[in-house]
């Protein structure tokens, strides 16, 4: 059962958020890079991770917090339901696990193996508060977008046919372990890299088994709108397809593997969001997305080992 809200938001009002924080989410990368290209703008360094910061939550979070308080529905815009995050703790194991080997694999010691992304910048205390500040805007991004656009995106479509949540978790996974496989599979070949195939391995299994526990969480009997869950799916596919240089002159390959690597963290978030829980079912999984140099991270600007 999904919360209701207290402010009437009309199909149109909603879809037209949708377009909003998709685009701002998607083009406002190229945008980046145009700004990043002119002259003295750091392109390295701890004031370059500052600026990203500002970035991150620019792109992700400050768009559907405007529309949020402009429609007058708040935090409810988010899909925040009443709770849940202790229910959510299992979702960690996968994405730490994830971690865990690619710092292994990266030679990291016993306190990277730890700190993960904030061992980053090396162990002094602003380098660890800068990549802590990282890990955070980017969980927050993540939850406030995908959140804002799982939750307008049930109300924008209201053509869109109901269909069980935990049919649609399934379906998507399966396709998306599928796309994953393969395309890990074509970058493995191409490298011919023994820890290459290791990595795309462990971040295709990482991923099968996020969704498989996503759908262990998400409570029986749901019904929504398909395009609660298909939407901010599409939003995250064709975000990393343009970050990686199109369909036709990039990565293409490289683009489709990234989008299905974070696509788990996308269907936590969105399919949490239709639930009483709400998203904070996917809080656990989300930091620690984040907090390991991972690819299931959906933010574009947010890199990690894949």
């Amino acid at each position: 059962m999904v919360a209701s809200r207290a402010v009437y938001l009309s199909p149109d009002d909603a879809k037209t958020d949708v377009i909003l924080a998709a685009a701002t989410a998607v083009l406002g990368v190229a945008l980046r890079g145009f700004v990043a290209t002119l002259p003295l703008y750091p392109s390295v360094g701890i004031v370059a991770t500052v600026l990203d910061l500002g970035w991150i939550f620019a792109l992700t979070a400050l768009v559907p917090l405007l529309l949020a308080r402009y429609r007058g529905d708040g935090l409810a815009a988010f899909g925040l339901g009443d709770g849940g995050v202790a229910r959510g703790l299992i979702l960690l194991v996968p994405a730490v696990a994830l971690g865990l080997v690619i710092q292994f694999v990266a030679g990291a010691g016993p306190l990277g193996l730890v700190l993960g992304r904030l061992a980053g910048g090396g162990l002094t205390a602003l380098g660890i508060g800068v990549n802590a500040a990282l890990v955070l805007v980017g969980s927050v991004g993540t939850l406030l977008l995908y959140g804002f656009l799982a939750s307008r995106a049930r109300e924008g479509f209201p053509r869109s046919p109901d269909t069980s949540l935990t049919q649609l978790v399934r379906t998507t996974g399966l396709v998306v372990v599928i796309a994953a496989g393969a395309t890990g599979l074509v970058r493995a070949l191409t490298s011919f890299s023994l820890a290459a195939l290791v990595l795309v391995a462990a971040n295709v299994v990482a991923v099968t088994v996020v969704l498989l526990l996503v759908d262990r969480v998400v409570p029986v009997g749901v019904m929504v709108p398909r395009a609660a869950l298909v939407a901010p799916v599409i939003v995250l596919v064709v975000a990393q397809i343009f970050v990686t240089g199109g369909l036709f002159r990039g990565d293409l390959v490289g683009g489709l593997y990234s989008a299905a690597l974070a696509t788990g963290v996308v269907v936590a978030v969105a399919a949490s969001a239709q639930t009483r829980a709400g998203t904070a079912l996917a809080v656990p999984l989300v930091v620690a997305a984040h907090w390991y140099p991972t690819c299931l991270s959906p933010l574009t600007l947010i890199t990690g080992v894949c």
